[in-house]
């Protein structure tokens, strides 16, 4: 409780916060739950991922409070399902079998912090209502980009990011930029990824939240897919320049890749960006040519 001078009304730390609170446990999920609701908390109880989910589905909550072990699933899992729904709610690990690999893991895909269930009582309150404070930080945030017509702000843990990449990689389509001669013929098109995930809102976003993450080869292999599904629209007599990212040569997926490149090679350039250099690359001129014989 906050109170200011002689006779000031009592206000309650977390008025106004909303709180999930994920534990199979029932008597801790009940301690826990009058905790945070006689400090002011507007607290939503589950006992399983699936009503967690559920929960996600109707109300945007501050803090998501999960146990880290749980039958039929993990915290990890309601994580991932938290970031699919809310970019800005902070979510707070608590374990009765703490371990550091599982904090560490948590914190890394961020997790705002990791409590253990045998001494979280005493910190609770204060850890949601800091959690609070960063999450409705970050709304306000996001709201203000929207309203003056920016585009969101990226995920800032990985966990959103990466959710963010693969709804990214599921709106993907590919845009032809015409290139036209000084006779003004048209002798090729240019494919370039659009998205209509407004937290990766160009190539170069969503090129870089696929180095953090590790899956450059999935942005590869969508994109290399999706060009070559419109190669049959292309007018007969023009090239379609695709770009490649430098670990795309070292995809074994990209030599496989029959739809593109025995379909259409010989109407293909393929065109490496230059976001780094080829020095991880084994032999990349054995690459080059095996694609080149490809067509």
């Amino acid at each position: 409780m906050a109170a200011e001078g002689p006779g000031a009304v009592s206000i309650p730390m977390l008025a106004g916060v909303s709180v999930l609170l994920v534990d199979d446990e029932g008597l801790v999920r009940d301690a826990f739950e009058r905790l945070l609701a006689h400090v002011g908390a507007s607290v939503v109880a589950a006992g399983d991922a699936q009503a967690a989910i559920e929960a996600l589905s109707r109300i945007e909550f501050d803090v998501v409070i999960v146990d880290i072990i749980m039958p039929g699933t993990s915290g990890l899992a309601v994580l991932r399902a938290v970031r699919e729904r809310n970019l800005d709610a902070s979510c707070i690990i608590v374990t009765g079998r703490p371990e550091v690999g599982t904090a560490v893991e948590a914190l890394r895909l961020g997790a705002f912090d990791y409590l253990n269930k045998v001494d979280a009582a005493g910190a609770l309150s204060t850890t949601v209502a800091r959690a609070a404070a960063v999450s409705r930080l970050a709304r306000l945030k996001r709201e203000a980009q929207s309203g003056a017509g920016r585009p969101s702000m990226e995920p800032g843990d990985l966990l959103g990011l990466d959710v963010a990449l693969s709804q990214t990689l599921e709106s993907l389509y590919m845009a032809y930029q015409p290139i036209v001669g000084r006779d003004g013929v048209t002798f090729g098109y240019e494919a370039l990824m659009r998205s209509s995930e407004p937290t990766l809102p160009h190539p170069g976003a969503v090129l870089s939240a696929a180095e953090r993450l590790g899956r450059l080869g999935d942005v590869g292999r969508r994109t290399r897919a999706l060009v070559a599904a419109d190669l049959a629209r292309i007018p007969d007599g023009t090239v379609c320049f695709v770009n490649l990212h430098p670990s795309d040569l070292g995809d074994p997926a990209l030599l496989a890749d029959r739809a593109l490149l025995e379909a259409h090679g010989g109407n293909v350039v393929l065109e490496v960006t230059e976001r780094e250099t080829l020095d991880h690359l084994p032999d990349p001129r054995s690459l080059v040519a095996a694609l080149r014989k490809l067509g």
